[in-house]
């Protein structure tokens, strides 16, 4: 706003204590109980971490949590997230928030140990790929952060909940449009990952 201050769309209460907890986006999958993820923020400043540091995340014996906001997640997806205990319900390209357990070394590689996994809400651009099945759809030609990680395709489910911008809804879509989405990001076990749209752009 005029002279600098900000106009608050949405106010969340994150924690109950203000603990060393960062988010970042997940980048690779070492083994069961580690995997890399970039840092994009911190709730408190964290001694050896900045923004944009990549980090190796070490489990010890983890909770994992889904941060829904206002979404309808399937139970089945939220359920198998949050039964996890090691890496098999995490994949590139999702965004989490890690609380650590110690302080972080200083590395390189910068490393940190957590003993909680929330997942939060991812966002990237793709190409919408074959017909509409409102409503749902699914997304391909996607970033090299999935591709390099050998999936190729993202099945997104949208709902009442789901914001669409410059487009009426998913039966407005067609083959081979670009769409910028931001959701929750699941593995889905065997199948395509999918997300829990929150919001759906066409570019």
């Amino acid at each position: 706003m005029a002279g600098g201050a900000f106009l608050a769309h949405k106010i969340e209460f994150e924690d109950n204590s203000a603990d060393d907890e960062l988010e970042g986006v997940v980048f690779k999958i070492d083994d069961a109980t580690h995997f890399e993820m970039v840092v994009l923020g911190e709730l408190r400043s964290v001694t050896n971490v900045n923004l944009g540091n990549p980090m190796v995340v070490t489990l010890s014996n983890p909770s994992f949590e889904v941060s829904s906001d206002g979404l309808n997640v399937p139970s089945s997806l939220q359920g198998a997230f949050q039964s996890a205990t090691d890496t098999s319900q995490l994949l590139p390209g999702q965004v989490v928030e890690i609380r650590a357990t110690a302080p972080a070394s200083a590395g390189p590689p910068i490393a940190i140990t957590t003993d909680r996994v929330r997942l939060r809400m991812s966002q990237f651009t793709a190409t919408f790929t074959g017909a509409p099945a409102p409503p749902n759809f699914v997304l391909g030609s996607l970033p090299g952060l999935f591709t390099n990680a050998g999936i190729t395709s993202i099945g997104v489910q949208t709902s009442s909940s789901t914001q669409f911008e410059n487009v009426t809804g998913v039966s407005a879509l067609t083959d081979q449009n670009i769409v910028s989405v931001r959701g929750l990001l699941f593995s889905n076990g065997a199948n395509p990952p999918q997300l829990i749209a929150a919001k759906v752009r066409k570019r």
